[in-house]
């Protein structure tokens, strides 16, 4: 056995979680019966044919990827799902589809394959050295495979990193064409872009829909809340300004622990200050949604008496 040829092969390797083909094996000197002899000793294994991997490197998503790619002879890259979670996207850190764009036709066993009349340069990154769709074409292209509430999730996740809005609309203006696509998707939710600050999380567009009922009025978003000389007091998840009313999307994630604990206290302290209440909303709020819509209102309709306010006409005004 050649100790460079089985070097320069595992160097090779090391930048693929462990993959590589038999046509670079027989590149850089490692002979058939040498591949086979790693085969029988369990050293490696071959998925799917004509890629061969180290089973030290241990399987994962990253390593079925890595082999997809190469299985695909250089001429497809990770996209859509896949490459949504190669970025990071929210709602797909766990997403277990391997799945390939490419300007030809690709048979990748184990793996979805999508053909694209083009896929230039500029849509292209590479992610812990695979080659994947960009954050904005794979935006444009989720919508062709995942549903609009994944692909809003998946938008938000991005606007929160600080991508532009105009960028992705020039892009997704740019990829648009008539016919099935995800930039359709994109479009939608673009065009339905507010004024209103991105969300913290996706739990607070689950409460947020949740809540939508007759009698709750119309609910702002990320609502910054100032005392009377303009100073600032905290920032609402969801607000009802005129009834001086908060609601918190109160996540594990977000508010469990001494510290978080103590800042929510501490807020809660300065809203009171100023005449505001606020309630907050878990995991378990999701489980009877009529209850906690029921005790929204309720609560809502208690602040209205309190205030003086016209609650009707508060939620006549809902878009």
């Amino acid at each position: 056995m050649s100790y460079d040829a089985l070097g320069a092969v595992s160097r090779l390797s090391a930048s693929r979680y462990g993959t590589f083909t038999r046509t670079e094996a027989t590149q850089h000197g490692l002979h058939r019966s040498t591949v086979r002899q790693l085969i029988s000793a369990g050293a490696l294994f071959e998925d799917p044919p004509g890629v061969l991997r180290w089973s030290a490197a241990g399987r994962r998503w990253e390593q079925d990827l890595a082999a997809a790619l190469l299985a695909g002879g250089g001429h497809g890259v990770a996209a859509m799902r896949s490459a949504a979670r190669l970025h990071g996207l929210d709602g797909f850190e766990s997403e277990p589809t391997i799945e390939l764009l490419s300007e030809r036709r690709l048979k990748v066993p184990g793996a979805i394959t999508h053909i694209t009349a083009s896929l230039p340069a500029g849509d292209l990154v590479v992610i812990g050295g695979l080659p994947c769709t960009g954050l904005a074409r794979t935006l444009c292209d989720l919508g062709a495979v995942a549903g609009v509430a994944r692909v809003e999730r998946a938008l938000d996740s991005a606007r929160r990193s600080g991508v532009s809005v105009r960028w992705l609309s020039e892009a997704v203006w740019r990829l648009h064409r008539p016919g099935p696509s995800g930039t359709g998707t994109l479009l939608k939710l673009l065009a339905q872009l507010d004024d209103s600050p991105v969300r913290d999380s996706w739990w607070e567009r689950t409460i947020e829909l949740m809540l939508r009922d007759p009698r709750i009025p119309p609910l702002r978003r990320q609502y910054v809340i100032r005392d009377d000389t303009g100073a600032f007091v905290a920032r609402a998840d969801l607000a009802v300004p005129e009834l001086r009313l908060a609601i918190e999307a109160h996540s594990r994630q977000f508010h469990f622990g001494r510290i978080p604990e103590a800042a929510d206290e501490d807020r809660d302290h300065r809203l009171s200050k100023i005449g505001w209440d606020a309630i907050y909303l878990g995991h378990q709020s999701t489980r009877r949604p009529e209850a906690t819509r029921d005790l929204v209102a309720q609560a809502l309709g208690a602040r209205a008496a309190l205030l003086g306010v016209d609650l009707a006409a508060l939620c006549r005004s809902r878009p």
